[in-house]
């Protein structure tokens, strides 16, 4: 019994150490921050929001938006949340809107999704629902997945790992000023 307690206990440490050190890096491995001859517009998607709204991608033209592939159950959607809302507490009087799906409605309630919002969200245009479509239109590849699409309405920076305050801080930044 007590072998099981200290493998339990040595494999959530290496689990939690590779978790850290993929936040520390940014998601480096996965990262694709699109050169300017690659940027590809960004599919349109719609959804309706835990607010009972329909939101569309395409309302947004003109303003920068993050996109982030999530599941209310998920440990770390939880982490990558708090760097997202780093970033928008301090971008959305800049007009930065966050959408925020839910790829696995099928492990998830709507009342999850709400709770999720309620803890890990903000106040301002954050918006949360789910779709399941968002994972083929964009290709993603895991949970925690976040996209960046600019005021072209151009997908400009794509991770398939927690991606970092400070790495969202500096793409948003510049995507605002462009």
């Amino acid at each position: 019994m007590k072998v099981i307690g200290i493998l339990l206990i040595l494999l959530v440490g290496i689990g939690g150490f590779f978790l850290l050190s993929s936040m520390k890096s940014g998601g480096e491995g996965n990262t694709t921050e699109l050169a300017l001859n690659s940027i590809k517009e960004a599919p349109q998607i719609s959804f309706i929001s835990t607010e009972g709204q329909e939101i569309s991608l395409s309302q947004f033209r003109g303003r920068v938006v993050i996109l982030q592939a999530m599941a209310a159950w998920c440990p770390s959607c939880k982490l990558q949340a708090g760097e997202v809302k780093k970033v928008f507490q301090e971008f959305q009087e800049k007009g930065l809107v966050v959408m925020s799906f839910d790829i696995q409605p099928e492990r998830s309630t709507p009342a999850d999704l709400l709770r999720f919002q309620q803890t890990y969200g903000a106040d301002g245009e954050w918006y949360f629902g789910f779709q399941s479509g968002f994972i083929n239109l964009y290709g993603i590849k895991s949970l925690d997945e976040t996209v960046i699409v600019d005021k072209n309405s151009d997908i400009i920076y794509q991770d398939s790992s927690i991606t970092t305050a400070e790495t969202l801080r500096n793409i948003v930044a510049r995507a605002l000023t462009n």
